[in-house]
């Protein structure tokens, strides 16, 4: 049993990491000033019913909801209207989650290639990251074709990087920076199709 307590109405950050799926807080009176929100549920395997609703909260420009893993079927998040960065650990049984027009710079992490759709309808994604920090062990999360289509996009961040995933980064003529977290072994032969890049880390 948790005992509720109350922050103070003018918090404007907070980073909240527990095992437990339970919070001794409300939200909902952090609305008027939180603008950063920093939440990681370590929890291996979360199937408790999952319901955020951050409608309300109109000054959060950076939200961090992550965890290991969420299996819930009961399953909803509402996000703040002005986001401007998210970092988000998508429940693979709702990859349909609407995704704020507002967001520039996106983290997501993922079990399977469950791309929310909303992310090809981001009008200014500036910067984006499949890289799967909480799943080193799981197969490679290969970039989606579809991603050519976000023209707003200039920095991308891949886990690792295939054959496949250099022929749809080469098609993105807007890109620039490119980042690589686990390059194993070999690069694949067709790198060198990455000319529009002006930054490349490997």
């Amino acid at each position: 049993i948790i005992e509720p307590y109350h922050f103070s109405s003018k918090l404007q950050y907070l980073r909240y990491e527990n095992e437990a799926f339970q919070f001794p807080f409300e939200f909902k009176e952090l609305a008027n000033s939180l603008q950063v929100l920093n939440m990681k549920l370590l929890g291996t395997n979360v199937k408790e019913p999952f319901h955020f609703d951050f409608s309300s909260f109109d000054s959060l420009r950076c939200l961090r909801l992550t965890m290991n893993s969420c299996r819930s079927s009961d399953y909803y998040i509402l996000f703040p209207p002005n986001l401007y960065c998210l970092e988000w650990t998508v429940n693979s049984k709702h990859p349909d989650i609407p995704i704020p027009s507002t967001v520039e710079i996106l983290f997501l992490h993922m079990e399977n290639n469950s791309y929310p759709p909303m992310l090809f309808k981001l009008p200014n994604l500036r910067f984006f990251s499949n890289a799967n920090a909480n799943y080193r062990n799981f197969p490679n999360i290969s970039l989606p074709k579809e991603l050519i289509t976000i023209s707003s996009l200039k920095v991308l961040e891949v886990d690792r990087l295939t054959k496949r995933d250099i022929e749809i980064i080469s098609q993105m003529e807007n890109l620039d920076s490119l980042y690589v977290n686990n390059v194993r072994r070999i690069i694949p032969p067709n790198v060198d199709k990455l000319k529009g890049l002006k930054y490349i880390e490997l």
